[in-house]
């Protein structure tokens, strides 16, 4: 997993986010990251809500959440 993609998922770890739970990223953290956040989309790890800037934790990406190096790869 790429040091950015990790970035994402350290900040859905900050607030403590569990599978399913929305989570709202700013619009400039969110411009920052926003090639990582697609990966992630890619990937299964979260999914983009319909809220604007919303995103949620799979179960997959919340598993990697609770690893200490965010997955591994």
């Amino acid at each position: 997993m790429s040091p950015s993609e990790q970035k994402v998922l350290a900040i859905f770890r900050l607030y403590r986010v569990s599978p399913y739970q929305m989570l709202c990223i700013d619009r400039t953290t969110q411009g920052n990251l926003q090639a990582p956040l697609d990966r992630l989309i890619k990937r299964g790890f979260i999914v983009k809500e319909r809220t604007k800037d919303g995103y949620h934790l799979t179960p997959a990406g919340y598993v990697a959440v609770q690893s200490e190096d965010g997955g591994g790869d």
